[in-house]
């Protein structure tokens, strides 16, 4: 939690993925423009082994992330079913990270645009601002 500075408006957070953005830079990840589809993948599946059979999709601004089998998938449904907005406001842990990864790697603010669960599989949009 950061308090604003005279004038402004609002609170800033820190993203609930940042500590694995964190850890992901430490053991050797980076994120560029040109090598975000792999990056992020490569992260998720082999660096941080949150998720397997990920797909990364470019979209003009709509980048789409689907994960299967993710490692924190009970702390998902949990917060699917608690807190139902989460998911598109700040994100679970994964969620938020793979926002971060896009946020360093774009240089670009990101929204989480929607969030859907089919099974197994969580494939999350997420938008360039």
């Amino acid at each position: 939690f950061v308090a604003p500075k005279d004038g402004a408006r609002g609170i800033m957070l820190e993203p609930p993925g940042h500590g694995l953005l964190a850890h992901a830079r430490q053991i050797g990840a980076a994120f560029t423009d040109e090598g975000l589809e792999n990056e992020v993948k490569d992260a998720l599946e082999n660096g941080l082994e949150l998720a397997k059979g990920v797909t990364v999709n470019r979209e003009g601004d709509a980048i789409v992330v689907s994960m299967g089998d993710l490692a924190n998938a009970g702390l998902c449904a949990e917060i699917r079913k608690t807190y139902p907005n989460t998911c598109t406001r700040t994100g679970c842990p994964v969620c938020s990270f793979v926002a971060c990864m896009i946020a360093e790697g774009t240089g670009r603010r990101v929204q989480i645009e929607r969030v859907d669960v089919n099974g197994k599989v969580v494939e999350a949009v997420f938008r360039l601002v």
